[in-house]
This record gives structure tokens, sequence and C-alpha cells, in this order.
């Protein structure tokens, strides 16, 4: 059994900055924070695979929503691989549309609890995939509020595991590192070991999820 570690690095300028909203995501199991990382694991030949939120105007007044989904990286894009869709208002859109051309209409205190749905179509591919689910007031973009969908379709169980500060982590669960807006840096040191009986050859791929603006991500590995 052998440990490796893999150092990840952001820097730039962190800004924290209050900002108030008017939406609320959930789903059957509850309520979603904002920006919250979703695991879904998807069975290889399922074909496609649905993400079913609950969006809620928590405002005083009536607000239309529209939805947005942003491709942080699907499987095999660069070979018609993995795609992803999105159904809102009523209406279903191919894989070409980004933001929906029809906004809901949700009243003060008002929860879609059949409006909205993240499809992705795993076309007979094998690995990971994640997508950014993003609803917005159409009179004030920034007034927002998104979830982060990690898809992993495979039927492998992983031979790694991972730790981090001393502490074993699951496959695909989230960590969260703690920084100052004043910390130009901020370092993870993840270990990463291998639990089966062979040499195995590691190789790290990064997926951006959700940068704030004016920072930039890397990563040092062997």
């Amino acid at each position: 059994m052998k440990k490796i570690l893999l150092s990840i690095t952001m820097f730039g300028l962190l800004i924290g900055a209050a900002i108030g909203q008017s939406l609320s995501l959930s789903d059957a199991d509850g309520d979603i924070p904002a920006n919250s990382v979703i695991t879904k694991d998807v069975a290889p030949g399922s074909g496609a695979y649905a993400t079913h939120l609950f969006v809620t105007n928590n405002s005083g007044s009536p607000i239309s929503v529209l939805a947005k989904k942003i491709e942080n990286y699907l499987e095999g894009d660069d070979e018609g691989g993995m795609q992803a869709a999105i159904c809102w208002a009523g209406q279903c859109y191919g894989p070409s549309i980004f933001v929906s051309p029809n906004a809901d209409t949700l009243q003060p205190g008002e929860t879609n609890e059949d409006g909205f749905s993240g499809d992705l179509f795993e076309s007979g591919y094998i690995g990971i995939s994640s997508v950014t689910y993003v609803f917005f007031d159409e009179d004030n973009p920034n007034d927002s509020v998104s979830v982060i969908v990690n898809y992993i379709v495979t039927d492998t169980p992983s031979s790694f595991t991972l730790s981090f500060d001393g502490q074993d982590y699951e496959n695909n669960e989230v960590i969260s590192v703690a920084g100052s807006q004043w910390d130009e840096t901020i370092v993870s040191h993840v270990h990463i070991t291998n639990n089966s009986n062979k040499d195995i050859n590691v190789m790290i791929r990064r997926i951006e999820t959700n940068m704030p603006p004016e920072t930039s991500s890397f990563f040092c590995w062997v």
C-alpha cells in the first residue's frame, strides 16, 4: 500500500460579500445549501439520468426565474460523449441550449416542485461529468442560486482512498478548506493511497467547478 502526496493550490484575491438571495433550492431529500456539490451515481448503460430540483421564491414579490446549465466537464465531450440538457418551465431543451428561453414566474413563497430536470445522457461512456445548474431572476441576474452536480458513471470499485489532515474521505466527498480573503495562496495537501495489490500509474485531472472571480488554481503531482 503506497501513499502519494498531492498538493493543490489556489491563489488570487478572495473577496467575501454578503449578497441577499431571493431563491433557494431543495430536492426530495430536503434543502440544498447554495453552491453545494451533489454526487449522483449513474449505472452504465442507463441511457439518461435525471436530477430533479425544486426552486423556492423566498422574497415578497413574484420572480420570473430562468434556468441555466454550465458544463464544467463532460466525459468524452470532444468525441461525442456524454451530454447534458435541461427541462424548465414546461419545456425540455436539447444539449445545445444552455439558458432556458422561457421563465417560470414564482409567486412569493411558492416552490416549483415539478418544473426542473437536469438530464445527463451517458452515451455508453464511463467516467465523471460535472454540471452546474443556476437559477436566476430574469430582471436581476445577480439574484441567483446554484448547485454543482457530479455524475459518476462506473461499475468498477475504486482502488484508491484519499486523506486530508489525517482524516480519510469517501469517494466523491467534498473537502472544505477555510482561508482568509487576505491570503494570497491556500494550499491543500491530499494523500492518495493505492489499496490494490498491484502497481498503478496514477494521473490527476482537475475540474474547476466554481472559482471565485480573479482566482486561479493549479496542482503539483509527482
